[in-house]
């Protein structure tokens, strides 16, 4: 989902692009208090925008719908380190959450992503493109060990 309210603003800076080829495959597993996902989705949009969207860290707040804030602490070259704020919610229930994660983004396309600090107690993330001419298609692949007081609540 975050990808593809990401990339809402690109479809529509690209005027009469082509429809999204696939729905987006998602696939969410637990096992032994870590949680994997992975997300797959085409966009018709092109390499440049997609890169500036996934990279534009000071403004996801206005398009990522559950952040309320994102910023860059630090940048080294491709090496961003970035504080976010937001707020999840699962159904009737929702809690907020902080996240600072270091990440790198790749000359071959790929953004790396590691949490430092934050509401969870480890994650790391890979986003890895193919583009063409007018479309991207995104895989995302992900892990995440909640603390221990949201694994509890989480497990309710």
């Amino acid at each position: 989902m975050l990808l593809s309210a990401s990339f809402g603003i690109g479809v529509q800076a690209a005027g009469n692009a082509p429809e999204l080829a696939d729905k987006p495959e998602t696939v969410v597993e637990h096992k032994d208090g870590t949680y994997f996902g992975s997300l797959r989705l085409r966009v018709p949009v092109r390499k440049e925008i997609a890169l500036a969207v996934l990279t534009d860290f000071e403004n996801m707040e206005r398009f990522i719908p559950n952040l309320s804030s994102s910023r860059i602490i630090q940048r080294s070259g491709n090496v961003y380190l970035v504080a976010q704020e937001g707020k999840a919610d699962y159904g009737p229930l929702s809690y907020r959450f902080t996240s600072e994660r270091r990440i790198e983004v790749h000359p071959d396309g790929r953004i790396l992503a590691r949490a430092l600090a934050g509401t969870v107690k480890a994650m790391a993330s890979e986003l890895s493109k193919a583009c063409t001419l007018m479309a991207m298609t995104a895989a995302w692949l992900a892990r995440a060990e909640l603390s221990s007081r949201l694994s509890e609540w989480h497990s309710r």
